[in-house]
């Protein structure tokens, strides 16, 4: 069980991790006020900052969460039902 909570805590922290990593919301503002665009009726500039990050730690939860969910059914299927490993990665994701 302590494996499991481990492993599902660590999804989650580098999911937040490589989002905060590689979208940079505050770049993403200084864009749209220099093109003069507007986004969702914000004001440009700390505006647009401040709805892009609170949007992206929204949507970043419930992708972390899903991954979670997905990368924990083997392990779950394989220790609560005697499903053994392999057959209980089918459930998991594909395999390329």
């Amino acid at each position: 069980m302590l494996y499991l909570v481990i492993y599902s805590l660590m999804i989650l922290f580098f999911a937040y991790f490589w989002v905060a990593t590689q979208f940079n919301e505050l770049q993403i503002a200084d864009d749209f006020e220099k093109e003069r665009r507007l986004h969702s009726g914000r004001a440009s500039g700390a505006g647009t900052s401040d709805y892009l990050h609170k949007s992206m730690s929204r949507i970043t939860l419930a992708g972390a969460i899903f991954l979670m969910v997905i990368a924990t059914i083997p392990i779950i299927l394989s220790r609560q039902m005697s499903i053994p490993y392999d057959v209980a990665q089918f459930f998991a994701a594909p395999a390329f």
